[in-house]
């Protein structure tokens, strides 16, 4: 594969420690970035500690973090590089950066990574009532506009794909899912304890956590009185930390590891009641090989088999018959596991995945054309990247300069 110019749009930067998307972005900027050039262009940054230490990671894997300050700036950069490739992440990114991308970059492909189709989770929430259905519609027709403008969309899963394609219009799709490493799982004297992962800002996470406290949990705990639940996950809610009031639940919040946690619990379950795309956490807690108890919605992507790969109950009754059944058979449990980081390994190994995704970009890089630039694009581009490399130090000036103006108006 020949090395290609990569733009990398997305809403922010990825904070890998926070989100399972975030963590797939990183993986998949990481990958590119060895056998490519990989420009990051986030729409929204911060100046705190931990946005410098995801920025330091960023730079480490060979990613350069270019400066962010508005559609102006964006524009700008665009005069400034050219691109074989712009990878922009959700479909709103691309729907408002992606006609500058077409109109600055006429010779480059455009691709909308989906992360997830959108209006399939949306669905699933209007039905629950968090969405008017009007805004489901809207959102939908304009997701579905934007992918059919592009040269080429990826989902995250076979299902994604299939529903997609189910509505026509679609330019070429790719698939590339969540890539997670695959650690073997320590043998441990465990206890009865399940572990819930999740980003409370996602709201999937919230409405099927509490699902599960209120209708499942006390089943849970009537037949096993000593099992408790552990929940991890950033940001949480009110609701959500109001839940370590109850009997046998931890509410942690953030964590910067969650390895510690997956290893030492028995099960891991994802209760969610709606959703798309491939389940970060549902595809973490295989890869370590703990066994786990989902629903129907998170089983997407992977094609598992209940009672082989993982266990699959959609209503409260099964639920907690299938919690309860993996904590008093370890071996079970134990043989569970295995057969299910087998499952993912095949599937969001960076080795499988990471090649899914070459792939993608050996194949779009085959249809670009040869570029011809007049002298004036040329000379265009170095004003710009002049201006790029001044963009720190006038930022400085301008705080400065700012900040002596107030003194003097005192």
């Amino acid at each position: 594969m020949s090395r290609r110019s990569i733009l990398s749009v997305c809403p922010a930067v990825p904070r890998p420690d926070m989100a399972a998307g975030d963590r797939r972005l990183f993986a998949l900027l990481e990958i590119l970035a060895r056998s490519n050039r990989v420009d990051l262009y986030a729409e929204k940054t911060c100046n705190d500690v931990a946005y410098a230490r995801y920025l330091r990671a960023l730079r480490a894997a060979g990613v350069n973090v270019l400066p962010t300050d508005g559609l102006g700036w964006f524009a700008g950069v665009l005069r400034s590089r050219q691109y074989d490739i712009g990878l922009f992440e959700f479909w709103h990114t691309a729907a408002r950066f992606g006609n500058v991308f077409r109109e600055l970059q006429p010779w480059a492909k455009l691709v909308v990574d989906s992360v997830d189709v959108h209006f399939r989770r949306e669905e699933g929430e209007a039905s629950l009532g968090f969405l008017n259905q009007i805004e489901v519609v809207t959102n939908r027709r304009e997701e579905l506009d934007t992918y059919r403008a592009a040269d080429a969309v990826v989902a995250i899963s076979d299902d994604d794909r299939r529903s997609l394609e189910q509505v026509g219009g679609m330019p070429t799709m790719y698939i590339v899912p969540i890539i997670v490493p695959i650690h073997a799982r320590p043998e441990l004297a465990r206890q009865h304890e399940l572990l819930f992962v999740g980003s409370f800002k996602h709201r999937p996470n919230p409405d099927g956590l509490l699902w599960f406290v209120k209708d499942v949990w006390p089943s849970i705990r009537n037949r096993i009185p000593n099992a408790s639940l552990t929940i991890v996950g950033s940001e949480p809610t009110s609701e959500i930390l109001d839940l370590n009031r109850k009997d046998g639940i931890n509410v942690a919040g953030y964590v910067p590891d969650t390895a510690p946690y997956l290893d030492r619990a028995a099960v891991s379950i994802a209760p969610l009641r709606f959703g798309a795309g491939m389940k970060g956490k549902v595809t973490e807690a295989l890869a370590r090989g703990i066994p786990v108890v989902t629903t129907s919605i998170g089983a997407q992507g992977f094609g598992i088999v209940s009672g082989e790969h993982a266990m699959i109950a959609d209503d409260a009754a099964s639920f907690a018959e299938a919690v309860s059944e993996l904590l008093s058979d370890p071996s079970y449990a134990k043989k569970m596991g295995e057969t299910g980081q087998a499952l993912v390994a095949g599937i969001c190994s960076p080795e499988a995945a990471g090649g899914k995704l070459l792939k993608m970009i050996d194949e779009i890089s085959a249809t670009i054309a040869l570029r011809r630039q007049p002298f004036s694009w040329r000379l265009r581009s170095t004003c710009y990247r002049v201006a790029e490399l001044m963009y720190p130090t006038l930022k400085r000036f301008r705080r400065v300069y700012a900040g002596g103006a107030e003194r003097a108006s005192v």
